[in-house]
């Protein structure tokens, strides 16, 4: 038995397909300053752009990046596409300042 699993579950893409990425980034400047700004990308996918099948149990990762979790259900339904994912990386706290920013 797997302790301490966070489920996410929700829609990854809709009909329109529009994804929002929002970065922020920062360097020193001399003196002893922060630079600090603030990216913004938009790309379009819908739910019909994504594979058929995909291997299972899929990695759930960070902005394509660090794995945090795995994909353990996809479901396509309504012109939108559908996860289930667990993790033992995040917490429910985790997700809700991600769902915050």
């Amino acid at each position: 038995m797997r302790h301490n699993v966070t489920y996410v579950w929700g829609h990854l893409t809709d009909p329109v397909g529009v994804i929002h990425h929002v970065a922020y980034r920062s360097a020193p400047i001399p003196g002893g300053g922060l630079r600090a700004w603030k990216e913004e990308s938009f790309e379009r996918e819908t739910a019909s752009d994504y594979a058929s099948t995909h291997p299972a149990p899929m990695a759930m990762t960070w902005s394509h990046g660090e794995d945090i979790g795995r994909v353990v259900a996809l479901e396509r339904r309504d012109d939108r596409l559908y996860a289930v994912a667990e993790s033992t990386e995040l917490t429910p706290d985790d997700l809700q300042h991600l769902a915050d920013n």
